[in-house]
């Protein structure tokens, strides 16, 4: 773990991009957009693979409208979760847990 500002240890574990594994919140952040995007593909692969029907929704952070996260990610009729993402910011996807 790498150690924050004042000699403190950081409670966030920091991992590799071939580590990234899904979590409730994932930052994916570094200088290479290549890893990133390896990063994120990973998380989604993983979501994908335990749940097929899981759908994924992609955000360019540049476009993005206020609200916008709100409405992608709010219980559908469907019963199947939501991976909702953010490129251009380096956000890896989440998963939204169905109510």
């Amino acid at each position: 773990m790498a150690a924050a500002k004042g000699g403190t240890k950081s409670k966030i574990p920091h991992v590799g991009w071939f580590e990234a594994r899904p979590a409730p919140v994932v930052l994916i952040s570094g200088p290479e957009s290549f890893l990133a995007d390896r990063a994120a593909r990973a998380i989604r692969d993983q979501l994908k693979a335990a749940v097929p029907e899981t759908e994924v929704h992609d955000l360019e952070a540049s476009g993005y409208a206020a609200g916008e996260i709100f409405t992608i990610a709010s219980p559908s009729s469907s019963p199947n979760p939501d991976s909702s993402g953010s490129t251009g910011s380096r956000s890896a996807p989440t998963r939204s847990s169905p109510t």
